[in-house]
């Protein structure tokens, strides 16, 4: 399986992008390629993703920093992007993303690879 690890650091303290990140409406602004719309259905946050619609969940630790990123096609069957604010020196931190082949077919995990990148490079530019 494969494994790829994106990295973005960004002039800011930790709890700002902690914060910024962890809020799932902020997701539209800078997620531009995975998330098209977000919406309230009742409980659940639903999003438009060039997979379809996909329910939404964020499971975030401030203590840790860590932001586990959940989507399912059915609200029952999630798949998890763990990631990670880290506090860097000067006020700077770093934001950091594990993403696993898991089952998808090589062509499409490379096409979500470089969206990733495309979306962190978002997160440099919105707080640059």
């Amino acid at each position: 399986m494969n494994l790829h690890t994106f990295t973005v650091t960004v002039p800011v303290g930790r709890d700002i992008l902690f914060n910024y990140l962890s809020d799932p409406h902020n997701l539209p602004e800078w997620a531009t390629v995975f998330c098209k719309t977000l919406r309230r259905d009742g409980a659940n946050i639903k999003i438009d993703t060039p997979m379809g619609e996909r329910y939404f969940q964020i499971r975030a630790d401030a203590g840790t920093g860590v932001i586990d990123m959940l989507s399912s096609p059915d609200g029952e069957n999630w798949n998890t992007l763990p990631t990670r604010v880290i506090p860097l020196a000067d006020k700077h931190c770093a934001y950091s993303v594990c993403f696993a082949q898991g089952d998808l077919p090589d062509e499409l995990f490379q096409a979500q690879s470089a969206s990733i990148k495309q979306e962190l490079d978002n997160i440099r530019q919105l707080f640059s």
